[in-house]
């Protein structure tokens, strides 16, 4: 589905439409805004941007640049094409509850796409008391504080799943991604799980300092025959670039235990 707009920007781009906005996120939750451009008439090499404005008239999201990532820049696009958007906004965390909008801007021009609900967050605040304790730090903006694993007796092909409780330093401006691995002695993956934390549901690119984050993951046995003895790993990385984060050793991952497989 589309919401049509056909409303000018600037002389010679037009939007088009954009893809339904949702009725309401969390503060700090992500924002992808989709939008169906159309060039007019011949085009300059001009750089749109989207902004989140709450109540007060405070800019609480942006994002900027050339459309489609930066690859496509308007001086390309043909008299008539149209070009599919996609850009994400990051509200602020602590943004104030309230209707926010959503606007599209050039040269001082502007062009309301539509608004959304900021509701309040259900971020936790309290010291995590996890089964193992550890002081790992990723980048400047994640520490973990340990994890439970279940079961703690792991047959051959599962089940294991464990839960890392992570504090946020700072948010990051990257939405890493979790990966838990089990590697044999000769570091043979067999089982793995990679998500962003709590399943999606707080993006790294959102976390408040001081949050906590319970951050549960099942793993997938790939050698559902092996027995022995393996090593459980986690650790981060950026989805766009697969380089994995580094803790404050240097490492790119951190043990977490070493387990018997029966």
């Amino acid at each position: 589905d589309t919401v049509t707009l056909d409303a000018d920007l600037s002389k010679g781009l037009r939007i088009a439409g954009i893809a339904p906005l949702p009725d309401s996120i969390e503060a700090g939750q992500p924002l992808p805004v989709v939008i169906y451009w159309r060039a007019i008439a011949q085009l300059p090499a001009v750089e749109p941007d989207i902004a989140l404005i709450d109540a007060s008239g405070r800019e609480i999201a942006r994002d900027a640049g050339a459309p489609v990532y930066g690859g496509y820049p308007t001086d390309r696009w043909q008299v008539g094409q149209m070009v599919s958007d996609r850009r994400l906004l990051h509200p602020d965390p602590q943004a104030e509850p309230g209707t926010a909008e959503v606007i599209a801007r050039l040269n001082g021009q502007s062009v309301l796409l539509g608004s959304i609900e900021l509701t309040p967050s259900e971020r936790e605040f309290y010291a995590p008391q996890p089964q193992v304790t550890l002081e790992a730090t990723f980048g400047e903006w994640a520490s973990l504080a340990g994890y439970d694993l279940e079961p703690e007796l792991v047959a051959a092909g599962g089940p294991l799943a464990l839960s890392l409780h992570w504090v946020a330093r700072a948010a990051s401006s990257t939405d890493a991604v979790v990966f838990v691995q089990l590697l044999t002695p000769d570091d043979r993956v067999i089982a793995q799980d990679d998500s962003a934390p709590a399943q999606g549901r707080w993006p790294t690119s959102g976390w408040v300092p001081g949050q906590v984050v319970t951050d549960r993951h099942a793993l997938r046995f790939t050698d559902t025959e092996y027995r022995g003895k393996a090593r459980l790993i986690a650790g981060m990385y950026d989805p766009n670039t697969l380089t994995r984060v580094l803790t404050a050793d240097g490492h790119d991952h951190v043990v977490l235990a070493t387990v018997t497989i029966h």
